[in-house]
C-alpha cells in the first residue's frame, strides 16, 4: 500500500505491479470474515487506483472513453463493497461494540475509493476550472462530450466532500489513530486541491 502511495504521489506506476493470481481477491466473505472481505474491497480498489494511475498519469492524457471504462469499475466495487462499509462506520457511531480495527478499515477503504474518483475525475475539473476563467483550450467534441466531463468535473468535487465527511465521522467517534498516511495525504493533498 504503501508503494502504491507513493507511485500516486509521484504519478508513476508502482513498482509492484504485478498480481499474484494464486490469491482468489474476488472471493466474497460471509459471516464473521468480515476481515477478509474488507481486505478484499481494499486490493480490488488499490488495483483500480493502480489502473487509474497507469492508464492517465504516467502516460499524461485522459480521454472520456478511458474515464467511463475506470468509472464502470469504480461503480461495481462500490455496488459490491460500499454498503457494507458504510453502515460500519454508521454503527460506530451508535454502538461501542463495533471493533476499532473495523471502524478504522473501513475509514481507510472508503477514503480509497473517493481518492480513486477524485484521481480519475481530476483532469476533468482543472479542465473545467480554466473553460470557467476563459482560459482557451484545444479541445472540439460534441455538447455531449462537454457534458459528460462537467459531469467527472463534478464527481471529482462530490467524492472530496464524501470523504471529508467520512473523515469527520470516525474522528467524531474518538477511533481514528493519529498515524493514517494514506487518509493524511489525500485530505491535505488532494481535498485541498480539488476544493481550491
Amino acid at each position: 500500500m504503501v508503494d502504491q502511495l507513493i507511485s500516486n504521489v509521484l504519478g508513476r506506476p508502482p513498482s509492484t505491479s504485478d498480481v499474484d493470481c494464486t490469491v482468489k481477491y474476488n472471493v466474497r466473505a460471509t459471516g464473521s470474515e468480515f476481515n477478509v472481505d474488507m481486505l478484499d474491497a481494499s486490493v480490488q480498489i488499490f488495483m483500480i487506483i493502480e489502473r487509474v494511475v497507469v492508464e492517465v498519469y504516467s502516460r499524461k492524457r485522459i480521454s472520456l472513453r478511458i474515464a467511463d471504462y475506470v468509472s464502470r469499475q469504480l461503480k461495481g466495487w462500490a455496488s459490491k463493497y460500499l454498503p457494507s462499509l458504510s453502515q460500519t462506520i454508521v454503527q460506530s457511531t451508535s454502538n461501542d461494540s463495533v471493533a476499532r480495527e473495523a471502524v478504522i478499515g473501513a475509514c481507510s477503504t472508503m477514503c480509497s475509493y473517493y481518492y480513486g474518483i477524485m484521481l480519475l475525475t481530476r483532469p476533468f475539473l482543472i479542465y473545467d476550472l480554466y473553460e470557467y476563467m476563459g482560459v482557451s483550450l484545444k479541445g472540439g467534441g460534441t455538447q455531449r462530450d462537454h457534458q459528460e466531463k462537467r459531469k467527472y468535473a463534478d464527481a471529482a468535487l462530490e467524492a472530496a466532500t464524501s470523504l471529508v465527511e467520512v473523515v469527520q465521522t470516525v474522528v467524531a467517534t474518538g477511533q481514528m489513530p493519529r498515524r493514517m498516511p494514506l487518509i493524511v495525504y489525500v485530505v491535505r493533498h488532494e481535498v485541498l486541491i480539488d476544493w481550491s
